[in-house]
């Protein structure tokens, strides 16, 4: 039978293997070979748009979609960490200076529901007395040291 379903610009397929590493998006499986498999239901979304696709192979397509042993949220978590272990190749302290601190820290497991507090000004960023600033530094400085990166300290 047919397939109704429309298939993927060849470019959008390029850009879904790349971004995972042509190996599969989940952490612990990072299988081969990939299919491209929506985050939310196509027949639900209609959305065949980069945001909605992730590289999974057959057997963690087939636990999320048939099984539902993952959650939509976790999915989208899994992409998220695309977008940022992408960046090893180019400039990781950018990407992380780039996001709110509060989603970094919930990106990387480590959510601070306090940190929605901080605002940015200009490349500064703002803590109001209160927020828990000696632990927000602490979970950041988990993540910089998971990249092997420096963080400034402010000294």
């Amino acid at each position: 039978m047919p397939s109704s379903r429309p298939h993927l610009p060849r470019w959008l397929y390029s850009e879904l293997l790349i971004e995972a590493g042509h190996r599969c998006a989940i952490p612990t499986c990072k299988g081969w070979p990939v299919q491209i498999a929506h985050i939310v239901k196509r027949s639900v979304s209609r959305d065949d748009t980069f945001d909605n696709l992730i590289a999974l192979c057959p057997r963690c397509h087939d636990l999320y979609d048939r099984y539902r042993a993952m959650s939509t949220r976790e999915m989208r978590a899994y992409k998220r960490n695309l977008e940022v272990l992408g960046e090893q190749s180019g400039n990781i302290r950018r990407r992380l200076s780039d996001l709110p601190i509060w989603q970094l820290l919930e990106l990387y497991g480590h959510p601070w529901p306090p940190a929605k507090q901080i605002r940015r000004i200009g490349h500064m960023q703002i803590a109001p007395l209160g927020v828990g600033k000696t632990e927000i530094i602490t979970r950041m400085m988990m993540i910089y040291d998971r990249h092997k990166i420096g963080y400034a300290t402010g000294h």
